[in-house]
């Protein structure tokens, strides 16, 4: 009986551990970009901005230059009925004009607000180690099941189990009767 109630603490144990694995694999997904990554999103951003600026300068040399400028993207927006505004988007200019102010800017405010999270060029090699972690668990896992099973005792398996058919495949008594 001391020997059931060890394997039962011991899934226990091994199921927590495949949860929190698990979790770190979700989390892994859903991960922030790291601050050099944004700071590229940054620069393209502005780089962007930039050259929708540079794109409209040969407006100036045109004959029939007016005073609006796409260097400033207008943009009419419909109120009512008959009542319209026009907004203007000073950013292409501000991104031409001034880049590093802005990136200062929007860099001072992101590591303000944000936390940053595993380049994604890591995380490739950070999955395939959580998922041979997980793979191993659930290997432990049911060897525990099967011992506590061939001891009388039911067992209810997990749904969620990843590797169920690797597990199968990997059953040394089957592979050992199949040879």
């Amino acid at each position: 009986m001391k020997l059931l109630s060890k394997s039962a603490s011991l899934l226990e144990k091994v199921r927590a551990d495949i949860y929190e694995t698990t979790q770190k694999l979700e989390d892994l997904k859903r991960e922030k970009l790291s601050r050099e990554e944004a700071l590229n999103n940054i620069d393209r951003f502005i780089a962007s901005k930039a050259e929708i600026f540079d794109r409209s300068a040969y407006e100036f040399a045109e004959s029939r230059h007016t005073t609006d400028f796409r260097g400033f993207q207008s943009h009419v927006n419909e109120l009512g009925f008959d009542e319209f505004t026009k907004s203007i988007d000073a950013s292409p200019a501000f991104c031409a004009l001034v880049p590093e102010a802005i990136k200062a800017r929007i860099t001072a405010a992101m590591d303000e607000q944000a936390s940053y999270g595993t380049p994604m060029k890591d995380r490739p090699k950070i999955k395939v180690k959580l998922e041979g972690q997980l793979f191993k668990l659930e290997q432990q896992e049911e060897s525990i099941v099967r011992e506590m099973e061939a001891s009388g005792v039911f067992v209810e398996r997990r749904a969620d189990i990843v590797n169920v058919l690797l597990l199968i495949l990997l059953d040394e008594p089957q592979l050992e009767a199949a040879a």
